[in-house]
């Protein structure tokens, strides 16, 4: 389940799946300490785990904008969410990700810290630590939000989505288009609309949906012993959306290896 689109649901099935898996996560993530597959070392259970934890957080701030009928204001917390279930469903899926995961962030790190040292900050320790880190890193492969978006299925149009996204969560013309119309009511031919209406709002609450049981079901595939499968399955059905976590080739996960 990694389609870009999303599911084929009512608005309010949409949101009462939101909030029950929202529900779901208060009682899975009592279970962080609980073994992971065997087949998942460390930093991608992690990473899984975090991710998705983080997207249930997104996604009840979510419903607390739909329910104030914010409007633009929903993109970029869609967005976030978006990009949890993608990253989480990577980490479940390729080996060596974690470390890949690693990788970007020190490497974000540096960049920060070599600005701070030329602002005046002493971060020479810290920089020396990341250039450290990036060194035992050298081999693995480093990537972006479009890499991992095209390692599962449907990348394409995974990353398509996400740049839609993008255009109207950061600042630009994408929000200056966003609250002005066309008039011939004034001589400028546009007029500012502070109440614009998004459009496609059940739209974009789909995806957040969709990309929320993505992340919380990796969490449940990552378990070596999971323990809501039957309540994912039964929300999945009523989203129209898969359980399966596939990857760009269309392989999933397999079976988990006996200990």
């Amino acid at each position: 389940m990694t389609g870009a689109l999303p599911p084929p649901a009512g608005i309010d099935t949409v949101r009462k799946a939101i909030a029950d898996l929202d529900r779901l996560w208060d009682r899975a993530v009592g279970t962080s300490g609980a073994p992971f597959r065997p087949d998942l070392d460390l930093r991608r259970a992690i990473g899984v785990h975090t991710h998705a934890h983080n997207a249930v957080q997104l996604a009840r701030a979510l419903l607390v904008l739909d329910a104030g009928d914010a409007q633009f204001a929903l993109v970029p917390t869609v967005r976030a969410i978006f990009e949890m279930g993608v990253t989480a469903a990577w980490l479940l899926l390729t080996p060596g990700s974690g470390d890949s995961l690693v990788k970007r962030g020190v490497a974000q790190r540096k960049v920060a810290q070599t600005e701070l040292i030329a602002y005046g900050v002493d971060a020479t320790e810290a920089l020396d630590s990341s250039v450290a880190a990036l060194a035992e890193l050298e081999d693995v492969p480093g990537g972006n939000f479009r890499s991992t978006c095209l390692a599962l299925a449907d990348g394409p149009g995974l990353y398509l989505t996400y740049r839609a996204l993008s255009t109207e969560s950061h600042a630009g013309l994408g929000i200056a288009d966003a609250y002005f119309v066309e008039t011939t009511e004034h001589e400028l031919g546009i007029a500012f609309k502070p109440d614009a209406v998004i459009e496609p709002r059940d739209a974009y609450l789909g995806i957040a949906a969709a990309m929320l049981f993505l992340a919380v079901n990796a969490d449940e595939t990552a378990r070596a012993k999971p323990h809501h499968s039957t309540q994912l399955r039964k929300i999945a059905n009523r989203l129209g959306v898969s359980t399966e976590v596939v990857r760009a080739d269309g392989t999933t996960l397999g079976p988990r290896p006996a200990r």
